[in-house]
Parts: structure tokens; sequence; C-alpha cells
């Protein structure tokens, strides 16, 4: 492949202006329903993966092109190092990094942040109880409930069928690939797990009339609407609502058709612990089959509580113009031993924290809160059991990622900048500078 046509000003200017409206498109994605939303239909596609490769390669021609390389050419060399540089730590960081949230009440404690991903946890079970065989089968939904997609294949059920305005335009939503499109989860010999439909962000509420039949414990599952996703107060994060898959479970001839909600397994326990209807078990012929439906988890090495939650209100409203959170950082394997005291987390200074097991680092960021529930709200008596020294409660959210690539970035970033600031002292490319020759515009065209 020449390098010359790729290496060249007008690709380089034609694919930036390409990324520069995708990026556009994205940035109004991201706005109307929110980061996981755009991240599916842009950032995470192969042919955005495409564009910024290309743009990389651009880069590296254009500074291959110009061998032998002069003195003249340092800044602009070591400029498109710093390119390719930080577009590798942007890699490094997309493929080998990790992102989830770790929601705690105050005065629980943790060592597991959930990630945005699901999969389904399908075990044989003899007649003993032991587990003869399992599965961990990965599930990729998408950010929508599959009742807004324009396009539903015939395997899928979506319920209540959705109106016009429900529905999701074809364009980008239909393309990329999820489980929608391929909904047999396992098909083996006189067993076969199916999945009917998907509700993110849904809301539970009781039957409106006696002829509407309930999904799950006498309620009806009621997936947000397209409006209320765009609100920022609903958005796509997972720690805003209930996610329900609903099954199709046959075993030896057996079969079973509803709801399972996702939970989030104890990574200590291998053996299930969740509600009835978070798990299902389906017997068959001389065995039977446990279906669990589970979020994704990041075991992290460390181990944190949260004391307290600080909240400020701008005066005389009840907009929130300040939060933070005060944690202890505790033995991983021992909660009793505290290791570190009146650690505090705030909206624009996160906190690093490693991993005792690999050495990796995570950062912790406040992101959002729930609350204050009072003594009145069911949840107040769940989380507490009714005993708690002030007269509410709340629950704090934060964000956790894992950087592989970040020491990269600071170190392309470092380069541009040294780059430009070489360029401008030697006048290569911001001031024309006569030649021996007496040609002002030959160093440009160089």
């Amino acid at each position: 492949m020449p390098l010359k046509p790729i290496g060249s000003m007008y690709f380089a200017v034609g694919l930036i202006l390409i990324l520069a409206v995708v990026l556009g498109w994205a940035t109004f994605v991201d706005s109307q329903y929110g980061g996981e939303a755009a991240g599916f239909a842009i950032y995470k596609t192969w042919w955005f993966m495409a564009l910024n490769g290309l743009l990389g390669l651009s880069v590296l021609a254009s500074a291959l092109t110009r061998l032998p390389w002069k003195k003249r050419h340092l800044g602009f060399l070591v400029t498109h190092l710093g390119i390719l540089v930080l577009m590798l730590g942007c890699f490094i960081t997309f493929r080998y990094g990790e992102e989830g949230t770790l929601g705690l009440a105050e005065g629980e404690n943790s060592a597991v942040a959930v990630k945005k991903s699901l999969h389904f946890r399908i075990e044989i079970l003899s007649n003993s109880g032991e587990i003869a065989q399992s599965w961990e089968k990965p599930f990729v939904p998408g950010p929508f409930s599959w009742r807004h997609y324009s396009h539903q294949p015939d395997e899928t059920q979506p319920s209540p069928p959705p109106t016009e305005a429900e529905r999701l335009p074809v364009f980008p939503w239909s393309l990329p690939a999820t489980s929608r499109k391929k909904p047999v989860v396992l098909a083996q010999e006189n067993l076969t797990l199916e999945v009917l439909d998907y509700c993110t962000s849904a809301r539970l509420r009781p039957p409106k009339s006696a002829e509407e039949k309930p999904d799950v414990e006498g309620f009806v599952i009621e997936p947000l609407s397209l409006e209320e996703l765009r609100d920022k107060k609903h958005g796509s994060s997972r720690e805003e609502g209930l996610h329900f898959v609903k099954i199709r479970l046959t075993c030896d001839g057996n079969k079973f058709e509803g709801w399972l909600e996702a939970f989030v397994p104890d990574p200590m326990s291998k053996a299930p612990n969740a509600e009835l209807h978070e798990i299902f078990t389906l017997p068959g012929k001389d065995r039977s089959v446990r279906v669990a439906f589970c979020a994704d988890t990041i075991d992290l090495g460390f181990r944190l509580r949260l004391d307290r939650f600080n909240r400020r209100l701008d005066p005389g409203t009840s907009t929130p113009s300040h939060y933070s959170s005060d944690v202890t950082l505790l033995d991983v394997d021992d909660p009793t031993k505290v290791v570190q005291e009146d650690i505090r987390v705030l909206l624009n200074q996160p906190v690093d924290f490693a991993d005792t097991k690999t050495g990796r680092v995570y950062r912790v960021f406040q992101s959002s809160f729930r609350g204050p529930f009072s003594f009145a709200d069911p949840i107040f008596r769940k989380l507490t059991g009714g005993n708690f020294p002030r007269d509410h409660i709340y629950i704090s959210w934060f964000s956790v990622s894992y950087s592989p690539g970040r020491g990269l970035l600071y170190l392309g970033c470092l380069f541009i900048t040294a780059g430009v600031g070489i360029m401008y002292s030697m006048k290569t490319y911001f001031f024309a500078r006569k030649s021996q020759s007496g040609n002002p515009n030959q160093n440009q065209s160089e």
C-alpha cells in the first residue's frame, strides 16, 4: 500500500472532517439517550474503530514519507509521535480497561463493583443437588428495552406492544449485533434456553385491572418510555432501574416461560443466593436445570465502607450544590480490620485505590446518590432494619474505573505539547522562512 496518499494532508483533513461529524452526532445521541446508548451505536462499533485506525495510519504514514528525517522535522515528528502514543493509550484502555459502579448505603461495605454487561448462569443439578455441569453465557441486550426497536425478530414477544411513537428508528439502533438477533442462549439435547423479551430501567406497578396478568410477584413490569429514558433523572445507568429478561426454558419436556430480574452474584461464593424471581430451577428427568440472570462484576481487591454521605443544597432550593462521601478502606478479607480512615470522595476529586492482589489501581469517582430515605420509606427499614442513628439515610453511587493506558495518555499529551513548542521555537511551521535558494515556501512544502 503506497504511503504517500495516506500520509497526505488531503487524506488527513478529509478523515478528520468525517470524524468531527461522527463525534458531533455521538454528542447529540449522548445528550438525548445517555452515554451507554452513544457507546452502543457509535463509539464501540467496528466502523468507528476503523476510522480511528485509519487516522493513526495516516499520522504514521505522514511521518514515514518524510524520510530521511532532518533537524527541522523534529517538532513535527514529536507531535505525531504524541498523537500515536495517545491513540495507543486509548486503545489499550478500551480493550483491557474496566468500568463499573459501586452503590453503598450508609454503613454498608463492599469489595465488588457492578459492570454494565450481563450474563446467564446455567447449572445442571443432579438429584443430590450437586452441580454436574455449568455454563456462563454472555448476554448483550443493548441500551434499550426490546419493545422500542422497530424491527422485532419472530422469536421475541415485546409486551405490551409499542406504539409508533415508542419505536426507535432502524438507523442506527438495529445495526449493532445484540442478543436480540440471536435469542437462543443455550441449545442442547432436551435442554433449551431462549430469550423472549428484555426490559431495561423498568418499574414494577400493581395491575390496573383484574384482566391484567402480573409478571413478577403480583406486579406488572413496566419499561420506561423513550421520553423518560431521555430524561436525565432516569438516564440509562443500571443503578437507577430494574432490569428484567423474559425467558423460555425447556428441560426434558418440561417448560417454563417467565421473567427473571438481574442481580449481583457474590464473587466469594459460587452458590447463587437470590430471591425467587431472580433465579429459577426447572426439574427434568433425573436432573434439574437452574438459571440465574446476573450482572457482571469486578472483584476490586479492596473494600470500601460508606460512613456518611454529605449533601449541601443551594439556598432556598432543593437542588444539591455539593455532595461527597466519607469512606473507610477496610481489609478485603476481614471487614472488621480498618486500613485507612477519613477518606473523602468528592465530585471532581477522585481517589485511587490499589487492588491488594493484582496491583491494579482503580480510580473511584463520586457519581450520584439516592435519598434521603426517611423512616416512612420501606427502603429505610430494608437497609437499616429500623435501627439507624439518624432519621434518614442515603445511598451513594461511585464510578469505578481501571485505565491501563492512562500513563500513555499523559505521555502522549506531553509529546504533543513539546512538539508544538519545538515547532514554534524553530519557526518551522508557524512562520515562513526563506531558504538559501530564496524560495519562502520550501520548508513548508517539505
